[in-house]
């Protein structure tokens, strides 16, 4: 009850282009946003990577250069 907000840092000594930015922010960012934004009780991960698919498709219109999440390894 004690946190006002979110915030992410990229973290790095030297990023030499905007496309190896792009790379590590994305998709954390849409990744902090659904952190940030949706009430624990609704807070579902196989949800999120659905959702994710569609906002990737946003993010190859964009040409970005994102990373490809990959699936958690099973135990």
């Amino acid at each position: 009850k004690q946190i006002l907000g979110t915030q992410a840092q990229l973290w790095s000594e030297y990023f030499k282009d905007m496309k190896k930015v792009e790379y590590m922010a994305f998709p954390r960012i849409a990744a902090l946003a659904e952190v940030a934004w949706t009430p624990l009780a609704n807070k579902n991960y196989d949800d999120f990577l659905i959702r994710l698919d569609g906002v990737m498709k946003h993010y190859d219109g964009a040409h970005l250069n994102y990373s490809k999440p990959t699936p958690p390894a099973k135990r």
